[in-house]
């Protein structure tokens, strides 16, 4: 690696310089698949991507955006471009933001934001994770286990919410009969570090968290981004989970009546006594937005009714795994002593687990987990008939 992509690695590690903040979850830009600012031909062969990439790196100027947790700006976008011509142009795009993006998608975002970038004055564009895959613009797991339902940028998505979604870290817990709204995230909270998830899981599934630990450790010390994101949940917070997800895609007032009908049936169905008032009074459009803002702290872009009603999060049986920038080799140590290394180095790699499915399927086979491949983190247990194993160390 040249000092200038190490450098440039390096400064995409850290955080985006702050800006000034609308509204959270309101700030849109107009999606298409039409370039108006860059070159026409941008998406034809690398080397016109590269031309585009330039383009975005000038028009972009000392602006960022925060995609998926790290910074994209000029620097980023002049390095891949600025790669030499004999190294594949995705796989340097994925290296060097170190997240599965979609290039081809990730210039159309880039034409649509300076398209409209006036109006965008004073926003910090940030891209979470789930906002960023149901956009299009970084692999979906759709993409790679249900192609027929690839996620394309401006295709089902033509308003992409471009504002930072509130987060929870300082959140007031909502009172009792608020309507919906980010402030439902501070109730039924899970436990804040990944250490204290590890330790809660652990009270109630030991063997589970040690084989859990033990991937997350391994994956970790060879320089991937790990991050433990959910172990043991409450049902409050699935039900609120799901309820926010499934209003948030209502588009009709009737829509919306429906839904929340069946929300309300559900919280007296399930005895969860969830004290929340789905409608807002602001009218349809608030609720679906409220809804959505609510979802986005979440963080949440899958959930379904089956899992708000039994999930094996309430049980200790599920975890959420993120690990990303997997390096070119891996090599795992399994709990039953199983060995092996992955070649990761493919020109098309998402270098993800949640996106590698034959480092899915031997996970699943020697670590005793299962995948959901369609939900990006969703691992549950599955342990052999016979007694556990003694985990191994990487």
């Amino acid at each position: 690696m040249s000092a200038a992509r190490w450098l440039l690695c390096l400064g995409l590690a850290l955080a985006a310089a702050p800006e000034a903040q609308a509204e959270p979850g309101v700030v849109t830009i107009t999606c298409d698949r039409a370039l108006q600012v860059l070159s026409p031909r941008a998406l034809s062969s690398d080397r016109a991507r590269k031309a585009a990439l330039r383009q975005a790196a000038a028009g972009l100027g000392e602006r960022s955006v925060d995609l998926a947790g790290v910074r994209l700006d000029a620097a980023a976008l002049l390095a891949i471009a600025d790669e030499n011509d004999g190294e594949p142009l995705v796989r340097v795009s994925r290296e060097l933001l170190r997240r599965p993006v979609d290039l081809d998608d990730l210039i159309l975002f880039l034409d649509d934001l300076l398209a409209q970038q006036d109006r965008l004055q004073g926003v910090a564009v940030v891209l979470p994770p789930g906002r960023a895959r149901s956009a299009g613009i970084i692999l979906h797991p759709y993409d790679v286990f249900r192609p027929a339902k690839e996620k394309r940028y401006g295709e089902a998505l033509i308003e992409l919410p471009v504002a930072a979604p509130t987060s929870q870290a300082g959140l007031q817990p909502a009172k009792n009969r608020a309507p919906v709204g980010p402030a439902w995230a501070a109730r039924y909270l899970q436990p804040q570090t990944e250490d204290a998830r590890l330790r809660a899981l652990a009270a109630v599934n030991p063997d589970f968290a040690r084989r859990l630990h033990s991937l997350a450790a391994q994956l970790r010390d060879q320089g991937a981004w790990v991050d433990v994101e959910s172990t043991v949940r409450r049902r409050e917070r699935g039900y609120l989970i799901f309820g926010a997800h499934w209003l948030s895609k209502a588009d009709s007032a009737k829509e919306v009546r429906r839904r929340i009908k069946v929300l309300n049936r559900l919280n007296l169905k399930w005895r969860l006594r969830v004290p929340i008032r789905w409608k807002h009074p602001g009218g349809w459009e608030a609720t679906v937005r409220e809804a959505r803002r609510l979802a986005e702290t979440y963080g949440v872009d899958y959930a379904t009714i089956g899992g708000a009603r039994k999930s094996d999060h309430y049980d200790g049986e599920a975890a959420d795994l993120w690990a990303v920038d997997l390096p070119r080799q891996v090599t795992l140590r399994a709990p039953d002593g199983a060995k092996a290394k992955f070649d990761l180095s493919g020109p098309d790699e998402p270098r993800d687990l949640s996106l590698t499915p034959d480092l899915i399927s031997w996970i699943e086979d020697h670590f005793w987990m299962k995948k959901l491949r369609t939900d990006y983190p969703h691992w549950t247990d599955d342990p052999p008939d016979a007694p556990g194993l003694e985990v191994a160390g990487p």
